[in-house]
């Protein structure tokens, strides 16, 4: 047997294949499980036509039964053989595999000519011809030379392909060939008799093209990888495998699909937004085309704001509330999906090459993947050519690639790991200029990179990035494993202790276990990373001496190691060493060996060399971080003059020139001697220099201290020092770094500064980092650590990424909340700020915190100290937000400390400089390089004047004027509005000249895209500059011009309509943050009370249940809290869904309603009601809660009162009487969470008992749903959820102290649906029953006034 398979498959072939004996007739046949063969029908045919015996030969004869897989007269001629009394473990694997010419396929039987069907025989053969035979359906061609004239015998015999999977059986011999019956063609056959078969046919295609040959490619590199992956020490990366799976899988036709069902049931005609036109007819006024769904989604968002849920259909009602939703996130992922390159970063350490091996290893068996390593790139050879080699596809490109993963509707995934490692970075600039080109022509094609962070790769294309930062939340689970992996013997817990923030590096987690493995007492001294390293290499020498006969205490491994740490130092600027060169050094210490007993041969073997560059010519440490510290040493050893070797650290550390050696240099400042000394230098305070001293700070070595003191004495600071250092340093240093970037004006600190805020975060899926960034872990109990956390979070509000600046808000108001005197000092310290964003944000977590505290004295304090800093001599701040917050701080002081008169001290309009005075350049002189020549620079232009850019349409507002809306003038006796190209030209001069854009700024930009177009977590620094121009410019134009307030849509504003005193939220700017919500859990409805049951109409039918004389389900208006009080239900909906028959849905919907009518008009309100159909929601509801004021500002402050006109009586008459009802509660809408996961905010709008109630029983907001007593503080009201019923309840007892003192009675009126519907649409089955109801509260009971019952039907 001539088979070209390894020798274990080979003999389980061999053992699987059996010749066949029935009757006269023979045959071969296979295993395909322990008692179960597959054979030709025609073999065993006499044992229907004659009754014999069919009789396989495995070890010794066995009878079978014969089991048909086709019915009397079909032409299928395979059967199964079950044997009986017989199993054996050897057996092949089916596969339903599809037609391919380019494969190698073997034959393997039993043939008569040879061994009268006793010798197992193997052809080697090809697919050649797909046939629409009866009998068979593919045709094979001969491709060896074994000559027969012939091939009775092989009939059953199995067709395998290179894995020695059975493709198909041998049927027939036609003329000079064979034909097969493909497992594909019978795999139903197969299956329905319980026989296995893969489907997985793309695994074992060894095509060029095909999946099977990039599992090879890959299992090839992993092997390449060698001890940098293990896979039984893998820890997943839940968060960052779902965001890879989405990057690879191919999803934009189902996503497509599922937005275009979306569209189409938005312009269904039964989708009524009001009883005047249906969506489809509001969306063609709007001229919306189909497939613009993120158009879509704001117009739909639209309509939904300027209606009413009461005028809407119930299907658009419906719709909203279940399908709407999904809208955002699938035009999110459908963006996502367009993204051809993840961008994975991290430092030394991390596991970036373990991650991606794993990865590539857990999606190549899913679509195409090629894993490659820029260390095995070189410099001198052009990046397509070995692309090309590597990713081993034969004479095929990226082109043919790309067409056939579209011929199968996937992805193929090329993953190149560490960039850093290999040529330099204007080789990967040209390879990469050179992939965006291929990105672009191939969708087919994607691409994963990784890299150290502080590598300057710039992209030329769009990227999703994401930072890789060590076992993340899986510490735990990795400690776990490591310690078992390696027996380290921990039980309490004293090592994990001691070490759990080393441990978050796999690289450390991994030395550190082979050193304290066969040494725990190592762990009782204190060590350095440079120590780490050379224990571990003594622990790694026992093995290599031993692989080339040496004496163990020679030490040779470390011998050799540092000799190529010198040569890599000194004569290749930390390069790879020529592995010529690394041959002879390691021959000049063992002498006189053969390759495979070689000290070199070992090195590699054990991982602490690996080959590059092209066939391995060169070599690198294989673990880079201790090639670092191996060249420190041999550095730090060196006979120079101390002098000379500081001026050679300087001048290597203070180039970009020299990048090669920063890595070896951050090393070697952390433990040389001779660091204090050039600490001393000036030349030390350089920008590339000074990043490196700082950097070094990272390996926790014991020049720190000495660094610390460099830091404060030249005052040079950075972001990454402040946070993790923060324990170690001094206030004074944080007060200094405070003065420091106080000075600067804001241009210079974005550059130096915020760049480092925005390496932290630049992507949602950056959350975990920035979390752990702003939550910042300090000793509580010492005042100075407070005062330090408050600069550093404040200052990190620089940034232009507006989730970042949320995040860190929530987290200033919780940290004031939790220590007031902060409130003082973040305002003292901050006040001045050049920086309107820090500014911002300060006022804003002050405002939250004093909305939560509701202290007197707080309040007071703060409001005292904002008048102080913001409102001096008739002027205020000249940003309209910061005006904004500051003025709510006054107005919640005056709230708690009535008769001060915080908010009465100041008037609008304030004495400012007119904003038309800083116009440098006119509106005409405004073109696409007025900003600067860079990509970025030209992206702020297009952000502000562009036809097509969301800021322009939207905020600025070219999308449906020409003038703005809320800023007029006086002008003969009329009013006229500003242009939007009077904004325009503002706005572009004050970022221009006031704030000092320019174009080093704008090359910060040039590479920055955002993931997607629909959510803003993160902006250019051109973004930044734009939005704070604007907010100067309303600030301005709000003291110098009439300002109408745009909430009210006043399109030609008469004299009344001009504001007495404009105030920011009369603006479109008024930002609607609610800086009181600190975390999701925060806006969660009550779910703790009870109600009575909800109809089980689980075992009732559809026909049953729509029957009239059916009972309707009463409205359930009393809920019950744990202490058994009872509360009142002021509104709600309720109802359910409940699965029937024939993959339909029972459908009940109920909506009811409170309101307040006075006692002397109950009895009208009565009779009136009686006869009325509540349906079609057109008495007084509150919906589409209102987002001009906050949660917490209802009903005090002035972004509330202002509102309160809008709110009018329901009058009715009848018999000549009238009453008057006012709606029991108002509702208000939260809108914008950033700094939040919104996907896990659940309470987005909340009701409140009216203005009127809460006055008299003088109520206030507290948490978000609740409503409190301002003098006990207890709950009265509160938002709940209790199932499918949701609404808002107030204790009865506070409701009759209401009734009682105001003389009124509460009433309710209550609608609803029941209806059968589709399970997976909302097509109605049969009968629409419309459902109406009227209620009133007395003596603590709900009394009917109309019960509730059907009141038409559809």
């Amino acid at each position: 047997m001539n088979m070209n398979y390894p020798i274990e498959l080979r003999k389980t072939i061999y053992a699987s294949v059996v010749p066949v004996k029935c009757g006269s007739e023979r045959g071969t046949g296979f295993f395909i499980g322990p008692d179960m063969l597959i054979t030709a029908r025609h073999v065993v045919a006499d044992s229907v036509l004659n009754n014999q015996p069919v009789i396989i030969k495995a070890d010794k004869p066995v009878l079978c039964d014969v089991i048909f897989l086709g019915a009397d007269g079909e032409n299928i001629d395979v059967v199964l053989l079950e044997c009986r009394d017989y199993q054996q473990d050897d057996y092949l694997k089916l596969l339903a595999d599809v037609f391919n010419e380019n494969r190698q396929l073997t034959i393997v039987g039993y043939p008569k000519e040879f061994g009268g069907c006793t010798e197992l025989i193997s052809m080697s053969v090809q697919d050649r011809l797909g046939t629409q035979k009866k009998d068979y359906d593919t045709m094979v061609v001969r491709t060896d030379s074994l000559a027969f004239t012939s091939y009775k015998g092989f009939s059953g015999s199995p067709v395998l392909n290179e894995k020695g999977s059975a493709i198909g059986i041998t049927i027939k011999e036609y003329h000079s060939s064979l034909g097969y019956v493909s497992i594909k063609s019978i795999v139903d056959r197969l299956e329905k008799n319980e026989v296995e078969v893969s489907h997985d046919w793309q695994s074992e295609d060894f095509s060029p093209l095909g999946r099977g040959t990039s599992q090879r490619q890959v299992q090839k590199a992993i092997s390449y990888a060698a001890l940098r992956y293990n896979r039984e020490l893998h820890v997943s990366n839940d968060r960052l495998d779902r965001v890879i799976d989405k990057f690879a899988q191919k999803q934009v036709r189902y996503i497509e699909e599922e937005l275009q069902k979306i569209e189409a049931k938005a312009l269904d005609d039964s989708m009524k937004i009001n009883k005047e036109s249906s969506i489809k007819e509001s969306l063609e006024k709007e001229n919306y085309k189909n497939g613009e769904f993120f158009e879509l989604k704001k117009l739909l968002t639209k309509l939904y704001n300027e209606n009413v849920e009461k005028d809407m259909s119930s299907e658009t009602v419906e719709f909203y509330k279940t399908v709407f939703p999904n809208l955002s996130g699938l035009i999110e992922e459908k963006e996502f999906a367009k993204v051809s390159v993840v961008r994975l970063t991290g430092n030394a350490g991390m596991g970036k090459t373990h991650y991606l091996c794993a990865t590539a290893e857990r999606l190549c068996k899913t679509t195409n993947v090629y894993l490659l390593f820029g260390s095995r790139f070189l410099e001198n050879r052009d990046f397509e050519t070995q692309l090309y080699e590597m990713i081993g596809i034969g004479g095929h490109d990226l082109h043919s690639l790309n067409d056939e993963m579209k011929a199968k509707d996937a992805n193929a995934i090329i993953m190149i790991d560490a960039l850093n490692e290999g040529a330099t970075e204007s080789f990967w600039n040209a390879a990469l200029n050179w992939m965006k080109n291929i990105l672009d022509e191939c969708k087919q094609i994607k691409l994963i990179i990784t890299y150290r962070n502080g590598e300057n790769f710039g992209l030329p294309m769009s990227s999703h990035n994401e930072n890789l930062t060590g076992f993340e939340d899986k510490i735990v689970e990795a400690i776990d494993k490591y310690f078992k992996h390696y027996q380290i013997i921990d039980h309490d817990g004293k090592l994990r202790q001691k070490f759990q923030e080393e441990f978050k590096e796999p690289l450390f987690l991994y030395m550190f276990s082979i050193v304290v493995s066969n040494d725990i007492n190592y762990t009782l001294d204190n060590f350095t990373y440079s120590g780490l390293f050379h224990q571990y290499i003594k622990y790694r020498n026992e093995k290599i001496s031993k692989g080339v006969d040496e004496d163990f205490h020679r030490n040779i491994t470390e011998m050799a190691l540092m000799k190529l740490a010198n040569y890599s130092l000194y004569y290749k600027g930390c390069g790879d060493v020529p592995r010529q060169k690394a041959r002879w050094y390691a021959d000049q210490i063992c002498r006189n060996r053969g390759w495979s007993k070689s000290l070199l041969y070992w090195l590699i073997k054990e991982n602490l060399l690996l080959a590059t560059g092209n066939e391995g010519e060169t070599l690198m440490f294989g673990y880079q971080k201790m090639g670092d510290f191996l060249m420190a040493d041999v550095f730090a050893q060196n006979k120079m003059s101390e002098s000379d070797k500081i001026e050679f650290i300087l001048r290597k550390g203070g180039s970009q020139e020299y990048s090669n050696y920063h890595n070896f240099i951050e090393a070697l400042l952390s433990e040389w001697n001779l660091t204090p000394k050039l600490l001393e230098d000036e030349k030390s305070k350089g920008e590339s220099m000074a990043k490196l001293i700082l950097s070094s700070l990272k390996y926790n070595g014991k020049n720190n201290l000495e660094v610390f003191k460099w830091a404060k004495k030249y005052d040079i600071y950075n972001l990454p020092l402040l946070n993790k250092h923060l324990k170690e340093l001094p206030l004074n240093s944080f007060i200094a770094a405070h003065k420091v970037l106080n000075k600067m004006d804001m241009a210079r600190r974005d550059r130096l500064w915020s760049v480092m805020i925005n390496d932290v975060y630049s992507g949602r899926n950056d959350n975990r980092r920035l979390n752990d960034f702003v939550n910042i872990d300090f000793d509580k109990s010492n005042a100075d650590d407070w005062r330090k956390v408050v600069i550093l979070l404040c200052w990190m509000c620089t940034t232009p990424h507006p989730f970042v600046r949320g995040m860190v808000m929530r987290k200033l108001v919780a940290l004031l909340e939790e220590n007031s005197s902060m409130a003082l000092y973040a305002l003292d310290y901050f006040c001045e700020c050049n920086d309107p964003y820090v500014v911002q944000v300060c006022t804003c977590a002050l405002y939250g915190y004093l909305l939560r505290k509701h202290d007197v004295q707080a309040s007071a304090e703060v409001a005292d100290l904002a008048l102080k800093y913001f409102y001096k001599n008739h002027h205020a701040p000249d940003d309209i937000l910061v005006r904004q917050w500051t003025m709510l701080i006054l107005a919640i002081a005056d709230e708690l400390n009535p008769g001060r008169g915080f908010f009465g001290k100041i008037y609008p309009p304030f004495e400012s400089r007119n904003p038309f005075d800083l116009v440098v350049d006119k509106y005409d002189q405004i073109g696409n390089e007025y900003f600067g020549t860079s990509k970025g620079s030209r992206k702020m232009y297009e952000t502000l004047c562009g036809r097509l850019s969301d800021f322009n349409r939207y905020i600025i507002g070219t999308n449906s004027n020409v003038d703005n809306s809320v800023f007029f003038f006086k002008s003969d006796n009329s009013i006229k509005a500003l242009s939007l190209r009077d904004i325009i030209e503002l706005v572009a001069n004050i970022a221009k000249h006031d704030f000092n854009w320019n174009d080093e700024l704008g090359r910060l930009d040039d590479y920055v895209y955002s993931v997607d177009r629909y959510n803003n977590l993160t902006e250019r620094f051109g973004k930044k500059y734009i939005w704070l121009a604007l907010y100067k410019t309303d600030a301005l134009l709000s003291d110098n011009y009439q300002v109408v307030d745009d909430s009210r849509d006043v399109l030609s504003p008469s004299k009344e309509d001009l504001e007495p005193k404009p105030y920011p939220w009369h603006t479109r700017e008024y930002s609607r943050i609610d800086p009181s919500v600190l975390k999701e859990s925060d806006a969660l409805p009550y779910t703790k009370f009870h109600s009575s049951v909800m109809e089980d109409v689980t075992t009732v039918t559809n026909e049953q249940w729509l029957a009239k004389d059916y009972p309707v389900q009463k409205p359930r208006l009393i809920v019950t809290d744990e202490d058994s009080s009872e509360w009142i239900v002021l509104t709600c909906y309720d109802g359910h869904k409940t699965n029937a028959e024939s993959d339909t849905v029972k459908d009940l919907f109920l909506f009811s309603n409170a309101g307040f009518v006075k006692n002397d008009e109950l009895e009208t309100f009565k009779k009136w009601a009686k006869s009325q159909n509540f349906y079609g929601r057109w008495m007084p509801e509150c919906r589409n809660g209102s987002i001009d004021y906050l949660w917490n500002e209802y009903p005090w402050a002035p972004t509330y009162k202002r509102t309160i006109g809008d709110i009018e009586a329901f009058v009715r008459e009848y018999n000549n009487k009238k009453f008057h009802l006012h709606l029991s509660y108002e509702a208000q809408l939260q809108e914008d969470w950033i700094g939040l996961d919104e996907n896990n905010v659940n309470l987005r709008e909340a009701s409140m008992p009216n203005h009127q109630v809460m006055e008299t029983l003088e109520l206030y907001t507290a948490e978000r749903g609740v409503i409190k007593n301002k003098t006990t503080h207890s709950v009265v009201a509160r938002n709940f959820a209790i199932g499918k019923m949701n609404g808002l309840a107030i204790k009865k007892k506070y409701l009759n102290k209401y009734l009682s003192e105001n003389e009124m009675t509460l009433v309710f009126y209550s609608l609803g649906e029941k209806y059968v519907r589709g399970k997976d649409n909302y097509q109605t089955l049969g009968k629409r029953h419309e459902l109406s109801g009227a209620y009133y509260y007395e003596n603590g009971q709900i009394n009917e006034i109309q019960v509730m019952h059907i009141s038409n039907t559809l």
